[in-house]
């Protein structure tokens, strides 16, 4: 085989290895672009989280300072149930466009080698490009395995955390309004507004509060566009 021929063959395994690389590249983009979407939703699930954890507030402001010491809520303590509602510190960076393919970035196309020499580190240049973009999508299928497993456990972490809101609020205000004056009643008297057998409703409430406060502050949650690999 002359080096005419073997120049056409190699030209030819070239042209294949170009295929497979816009092939990969078309999957990066696909997935870059559906890892955004998962991270929106998770941004926007984190910040309805602390939301709702927010909504604890309502309890804490008729806590005495040896009741806030009992619940760990005193300043200083860094050991709080709920971020306030409307001081929600979003983790997520400020969102840029996605990047679009730079065609100065690709691989050179194949007619624009004119020697087996030029080819072959043309070949070399490519599957390195093509080896680099196989990485970037592990990273990006581990990512999203990631965001996925975060956005089923907070919002599994939340049903509970509904749940035994609801269950704490109906025994601490059993009789609602009447609850509220008579508690309201107490403190006139000058016994504590809530009971002691509130605060361990309260405390149970709090353990839930705080596993997931700390699930949402993972550190996953700080990946925004900006932050995603990559290729070009």
């Amino acid at each position: 085989m002359d080096n005419s021929d073997r120049f056409l063959k190699e030209l030819g395994e070239y042209r294949l290895l170009w295929a497979g690389f816009k092939e990969l590249h078309a999957k990066y983009e696909e997935r870059k672009t559906r890892l955004c979407l998962l991270l929106e939703e998770l941004e926007g699930l984190r910040r309805r989280t602390l939301r709702e954890l927010g909504k604890a507030a309502r309890f804490t402001k008729h806590l005495t300072p040896f009741q806030r010491n009992e619940l760990g809520l005193l300043p200083g303590k860094g050991n709080v149930w709920f971020v306030p509602q409307g001081q929600m510190a979003s983790s997520q960076k400020k969102q840029r466009e996605l990047p679009s393919l730079d065609p100065a970035s690709l691989p050179v196309p194949s007619d624009a080698y004119s020697n087996r020499r030029e080819l072959k580190a043309g070949t070399l240049g490519l599957l390195s490009q093509i080896d680099a973009l196989k990485k970037s999508l592990l990273q990006l299928n581990l990512l999203e395995l990631r965001v996925r497993e975060l956005l089923l456990s907070i919002n599994k972490a939340m049903k509970a955390y509904a749940h035994e809101y609801r269950v704490v609020r109906r025994r601490i205000y059993p009789i609602f309004v009447l609850s509220a004056l008579g508690k309201s009643w107490r403190r006139l008297k000058g016994m504590t507004y809530f009971t002691p057998r509130d605060i361990i409703e309260l405390t149970v409430l709090g353990d839930i509060a705080v596993n997931i406060a700390g699930m949402t502050e993972s550190p996953v949650l700080s990946i925004s566009k900006d932050e995603i690999p990559q290729f070009f």
